[in-house]
């Protein structure tokens, strides 16, 4: 993807923006449309940079990632929160966080959003069918990561019901998980959504805003981990694009 010269500028001004309360859609067409940026800068715009309050009440919830297998997860604010105890548990926003795995696996951009999640610039929308081993690649990797670094903790994964084959995911979550000699609790739901706003305990894994803002609990950056020792990639935040 083309990153034009204007766009650091652009960072900047949206920011500006969003921090004196101006709506996300207005915010955007006004300096989309100053430094005529493309579709796509556009959308890394809106997906990546969220205003400084946000950004401020992620720091004391979002966990630092581990460097090496079995590392305590501590909160990245204070480092003072260890968490790494057995019994609990990572609750995966299924789609959401394979989506972030698979954008990497079919060479989409990812980057580093300002409040510390890795996202990328677009959405697959129910779109999963499409490459089964891909997608199995993906939750192996998953399955893998999580044996490697949280040996012990249990897992729960929220699957959305509209989403096509989403009976097969599940049953390809289980199958995978198991080959790791891990157990998974696979739940299909209408919305995943529901199911993590409304998790009482446990680390929440998902990038989705609207989850992040409307909960409490701590939030782990699961493809963050897989991407960066899985596939020993650099993600460049979007401040040094």
């Amino acid at each position: 993807m083309k990153i034009s010269n204007r766009f650091a500028d652009a960072r900047e001004d949206y920011l500006y923006l969003l921090n004196r309360g101006y709506p996300t859609k207005s915010a955007l067409d006004v300096v989309g449309n100053h430094y005529q940026l493309s579709k796509d800068e556009r959308m890394l715009l809106f997906r990546g940079i969220r205003n400084t309050h946000a950004v401020v009440m992620m720091e004391h919830r979002l966990l630092e990632l581990p460097t090496h297998a079995n590392q305590s997860i501590a909160v990245a604010a204070t480092d003072t929160a260890i968490l790494h105890q057995p019994g609990l548990c990572l609750i995966l926003d299924g789609y959401n966080v394979l989506g972030t795995i698979l954008s990497y696996l079919l060479g989409r951009m990812l980057f580093i959003s300002n409040d510390g999640m890795v996202r990328d610039i677009g959405a697959f929308h129910g779109k999963f069918s499409r490459n089964t081993s891909l997608l199995e690649n993906a939750i192996n990797a998953l399955a893998k990561t999580c044996k490697v670094f949280f040996e012990g903790l249990s897992y729960k994964v929220y699957l959305d019901e509209p989403v096509s084959e989403s009976a097969q995911h599940k049953l390809l979550f289980v199958t995978v998980f198991q080959k790791q000699g891990i157990s998974i609790d696979a739940e299909i739901i209408h919305s995943a959504d529901y199911g993590l706003l409304n998790a009482e305990q446990g680390i929440l894994c998902t990038s989705d805003s609207a989850i992040i803002d409307a909960t409490e609990q701590l939030i782990l950056d699961l493809p963050r981990i897989i991407i960066e020792h899985e596939f020993n990639a650099t993600i460049q935040h979007i401040n040094n694009l």
